[in-house]
């Protein structure tokens, strides 16, 4: 964990406690209700002459005030994901939210579903057919994010085109209603991209960096501002100052 306070990385593996999850990678990471949360995500394979690695759609809780990790999957009810990775994965009040990424044997599957898994009831929910409007098509490696009753989708890699995107979309949680909002948002002013840093604070989007396509992989180190009460990107690379 890093404290910003003392400008300090500390090692918790000491710390602590419980069944931790599989080692993995590509997984979701959120936190809500005080804890921190795992979805999904890839190992490799046991056998090393198989050529696929193994997905997972389990979730797993660490509480910070214990540091003891919880397998959530054990008591969670319903109908979970299918297993994925590089998805996107968000908390909404007491719920946690996963939206499309990529699965599959092969990982050749791109989904663009939604499904919410309500810690209070620890049941997993489908909302995909609750859900009304257009949803963005199926991508991975994308921008996921909760503000102010909403759930945005930006960018990331769209699977049946096999191009990076810059659209942006909307999920109205009250009326669960998808809304495109790239025609309504003044034009984003940088190249469509995926695998970026992406994180809310103060009701805005910041988004770092990124790249703009498989190979070569041509990459970005600029900053970006999204305010969604203004429907406004601003370029921050000319504001900020320091070492890139």
């Amino acid at each position: 964990v890093y404290r910003p306070e003392t400008m300090a990385w500390e090692d918790l593996a000491g710390l602590i406690s419980g069944p931790p999850p599989m080692e993995r990678s590509q997984m979701g990471w959120t936190s809500a209700d005080g804890r921190l949360f795992l979805f999904g995500g890839r190992t490799p394979p046991q056998d090393p002459s198989s050529p696929f690695d193994i997905l997972h759609n389990d979730v797993h809780a660490l509480d910070p005030s214990t540091w003891q990790w919880q397998d959530l999957s054990l008591s969670a009810t319903g109908t979970s994901p299918r297993a994925r990775v590089r998805m996107g994965f968000a908390s909404a009040g007491d719920k946690l939210y996963v939206f499309g990424g990529v699965g599959g044997s092969a990982q050749d599957e791109f989904y663009n579903d939604l499904h919410a898994l309500d810690l209070s009831s620890m049941a997993w929910q489908d909302l995909s057919a609750a859900s009304s409007g257009t949803r963005p098509r199926g991508r991975f490696e994308f921008g996921f994010a909760f503000v102010s009753n909403k759930l945005y989708v930006f960018g990331g890699f769209a699977g049946d085109i096999q191009r990076p995107m810059n659209d942006l979309h909307a999920l109205d949680l009250s009326t669960m209603v998808w809304e495109s909002l790239s025609l309504s948002v003044s034009a984003a002013p940088f190249e469509p991209r995926a695998r970026f840093g992406f994180t809310v604070e103060g009701g805005r989007f910041y988004m770092f960096g990124g790249e703009k396509d498989f190979w070569p992989q041509d990459r970005f180190n600029d900053t970006y501002v999204f305010d969604p009460s203004t429907m406004l990107w601003q370029d921050l690379s000319l504001l900020t100052t320091g070492a890139e």
